[in-house]
């Protein structure tokens, strides 16, 4: 805290990864990520957020650094609503030029509360990519993400939601066969009780589709996003606490071309002590 409206902070994380038998999509790295910011309390409840992170990652031809910028603010109006607007660039260099890149990715979040137990929101999030050099495999992409969401909470410790989402991808600039267009529609709750258990569930079944691709490279596809996080707080102590961290996300897909239909399953388990 530099003074009872500025705090700043600084946080530095090493991980290093080694396989017994490495291949090209599991190899060894060591990863340093690096990050500073500094947070600016406009009022009581709104905010400014600046923050600079810096990661270099050292495995062989799969090794890159990347520095980035982030900005927020989150600002709530006297009538009630909520606005929420940030926006990062990154620049992530590779020793291949086609692979380097720069990335911004602004977003924007509105909610407003319907009357004590209905909250109406919209999520909006935009990637722009832009590749120093580009081909058939790495291409100028601008995606976006529009997602209106309804969320009704009986009680306090209790929410479901439910709502549509659209996406698109556009190649830069001008159109190819990486190109998509996709709608789904999702439902999911959240459960937390004090601060010993939160879950969250979501599923989310959609379709997307590639108007300019050939079977040969894309095809259309139904899908169906299953994911269930859950934080179980053990023992606590003060500041401290053991806790039990859960995730799970299965993903089917059904495509057109019947040889693509494809089924993705992480699973994960994490035992951790401390604040």
């Amino acid at each position: 805290m530099v003074s009872e409206v500025v705090s700043v902070f600084a946080s530095d994380q090493v991980q290093f990864y080694h396989y017994p038998e490495p291949d090209s999509y599991n190899y060894d790295y060591l990863l340093n990520r690096a990050r500073a910011g500094t947070r600016i309390d406009l009022d009581d409840i709104s905010g400014l957020d600046l923050g600079y992170g810096w990661s270099r990652r050292w495995a062989g031809d799969q090794r890159f650094w990347e520095h980035s910028v982030e900005t927020g603010l989150d600002w709530y109006f006297d009538a009630g609503p909520h606005a929420e607007l940030t926006a990062e660039g990154v620049r992530r260099v590779y020793p291949e030029k086609y692979r380097t890149y720069w990335e911004f990715d602004p977003a924007l979040r509105f909610d407003v509360d319907l009357g004590g137990k209905v909250t109406l929101s919209l999520d909006d999030e935009s990637r722009f990519n832009w590749y120093d050099s580009t081909g058939s495999v790495y291409t100028n992409m601008f995606e976006n993400s529009l997602k209106p969401v309804v969320e009704y909470r009986p009680v306090p410790e209790f929410a479901l939601r439910l709502g549509p989402q659209f996406e698109t991808g556009r190649s830069l600039p001008a159109p190819t066969e990486d190109d998509f267009r996709e709608i789904s529609l999702f439902a999911g709750f959240d459960l937390m009780k004090a601060d010993r258990l939160w879950l969250s569930v979501e599923d989310r079944v959609g379709l997307r589709r590639y108007p300019l691709a050939d079977s040969s490279f894309q095809s259309d596809y139904l899908f169906n996003e299953l994911t269930a996080f859950a934080s179980w707080t053990i023992v606590k102590a003060g500041p401290t606490r053991l806790s039990l961290d859960a995730m799970v996300s299965i993903s089917p897909e059904w495509h057109s071309d019947v040889a693509s239909n494809l089924a993705s399953r992480i699973y994960s388990v994490e035992l951790k002590y401390g604040r």
